[in-house]
């Protein structure tokens, strides 16, 4: 587990971006072929990007002990 905020935020993003990345060496392909392959595999790295990015913590299986 990161110690330090900005670890943690680098790593948040670090899914995201790669689906960002993929999305936007994919859009030159689809300006030019116009596959349904394609369309739908921007489609679904767009909709990646969404999904990283709502917060799922923590990922131990949901398993959480509050002591009181």
């Amino acid at each position: 587990m990161p110690t330090d905020p900005k670890q943690e935020l680098v790593v948040a993003l670090a899914g995201p971006a790669v689906n960002v990345v993929i999305a936007i060496a994919l859009l030159p392909i689809l300006i030019i072929s116009a596959a349904a392959f394609f369309e739908r595999l921007f489609m679904t790295n767009l909709f990646l990007v969404a999904f990283n990015m709502i917060p799922a913590f923590p990922m131990d299986g949901g398993v959480c002990c509050v002591q009181g």
